[in-house]
């Protein structure tokens, strides 16, 4: 025996190949079975080509074990601590602790929904024409600097703003501008794109009729 010879029996079949005689063989010995399988070979549903991919329920599974062990743990903590958490000294942070206070951080973050509630009602004028653009977006830019600057001239001058009281006013109003301003600005862009929608119909019907009555002259002309 040769050198080659040798190592011509010891190369490997292709795998693939075998697999596929196989996987017949026993779809042939299937097939002559006197009775009808209901179930068929097939990759797992968790290998590459199996193509499946929707694994919701298996996330839903997760978060429903989860879900179930944190309420375990926090009603375990309850029976065995009670509640170590006392309400009213969070709401201390927000106060000053003098007794003549006016409590000013609880009344500016209450003020908060005054700019809100001013915005919607001019947003649903300007929507339906009751208000015009130029004195509405006049008033909107009244708003905004009231409620970016508002904060900022309470806590300077006026006395009972702590630390904590403050910082939480100040972050209020300031994502409070924020929205406000990304509100305006896309309802803007909606009635921009409405009116320039409006003024293309209106074009094309003008088009349209100046055709039909174009048209109508020729035929006149020509009888």
């Amino acid at each position: 025996m040769t050198e080659q010879e040798g190592i011509r029996k010891r190369e490997r079949a292709q795998s693939v190949t075998r697999a596929e005689e196989i996987q017949a063989e026993e779809q042939k010995a299937r097939k002559n079975q006197h009775d009808k399988p209901c179930h068929k070979p097939r990759d797992s549903l968790f290998s590459w080509n199996s193509g499946f991919d929707n694994f919701t329920g298996f996330v839903n599974w997760a978060f429903l074990l989860l879900s179930i062990g944190g309420l375990r743990l926090l009603l375990e903590n309850f029976i065995k601590y009670g509640i170590r958490i006392d309400p009213i000294q969070w709401i201390k942070l927000l106060v000053d602790d003098q007794p003549n206070s006016e409590h000013p951080s609880i009344a500016m973050i209450l003020y908060s929904v005054v700019p809100v509630v001013l915005c919607l009602l001019i947003e649903k004028g300007l929507a339906v024409e009751i208000i015009s653009t130029v004195p509405g977006m006049f008033v909107h830019i009244i708003n905004l600097l009231v409620v970016i600057l508002l904060p900022m001239i309470v806590i300077h001058f006026k006395e009972g703003f702590n630390l904590i009281g403050a910082s939480c006013v100040c972050t209020i109003y300031s994502i409070l501008f924020l929205k406000l301003w990304s509100y305006i600005q896309v309802n803007m862009w909606c009635r921009t794109a409405r009116q320039n929608a409006k003024s293309g119909m209106r074009r094309q019907s003008l088009s349209h009729s100046d055709l039909k009555s174009g048209n109508n002259c020729i035929s006149y002309t020509i009888d």
